[in-house]
């Protein structure tokens, strides 16, 4: 139950917040971890030994606070970093699933394709997976799943080929007539003046629907 006339402040005449201060110098021990510290004053680095984060709270920075109200020591890990020490290599492969198979991205996707973002950059996550185990994807290039599931992001299941290459490996409906040699009644297509475009001269002669 509140005080119906708290005690004054011991540094000060103004009524007890907290601790034994009023809200003035309390909010200073919050920020700087010294009560006396004037509001003005460039905020201090945690006290923590070679960290140089601004002090939030206690005369610790942000990090080392919440390893304090964890674990009763703000120098203490667990055994484990909280999820905002991870780095990058760590927050990726955390969403990962590792079978005897494929590696299934259990993150964020668009399109059975997962996304992995890190400190406000996204990128497809296979691409990710890939750049970190053979470096830089070629200029030109696209990644192909050879295991035909675009949610795995196992490095050896995906090949670097151009996009001419992907198309002709797919198993979608354009895929499919990409790859066809012959028309609908058996005769060899030809290419077309038009880019990307075939067409059976055998039928045309004849006048037969190709």
């Amino acid at each position: 139950m509140p005080y119906a006339n708290p005690p004054p402040c011991s540094l000060c005449a103004r009524p007890t917040a907290a601790r034994g201060l009023c809200d003035r110098h309390y909010r200073r021990l919050l920020q700087y971890g010294d009560p006396l510290e004037p509001s003005h004053k460039v905020r201090a680095t945690c006290r923590i030994d070679e960290c140089s984060k601004l002090v939030t709270a206690h005369g610790l920075c942000a990090m080392h606070r919440r390893r304090d109200r964890l674990y009763g020591d703000p120098s203490k890990t667990g055994g484990r970093k909280p999820p905002s020490e991870w780095s990058e290599a760590e927050r990726f492969w955390a969403k990962v699933e590792k079978t005897s198979g494929c590696w299934y991205w259990r993150g964020k996707g668009v399109s059975n394709y997962g996304t992995f973002t890190f400190k406000g950059t996204s990128m497809p996550a296979h691409r990710w997976a890939y750049t970190a185990e053979y470096g830089p994807i070629p200029r030109g290039k696209v990644i192909d799943h050879l295991c035909r599931r675009h949610n795995c992001v196992r490095p050896q299941h995906m090949e670097a080929v151009t996009i001419k290459e992907n198309v002709l490996r797919g198993v979608g409906q354009g895929a499919m007539y990409a790859r066809r040699q012959s028309c609908a009644n058996g005769h060899r297509l030809a290419p077309s003046k038009r880019p990307g475009r075939r067409w059976c001269p055998t039928c045309r002669a004849g006048d037969l629907p190709a």
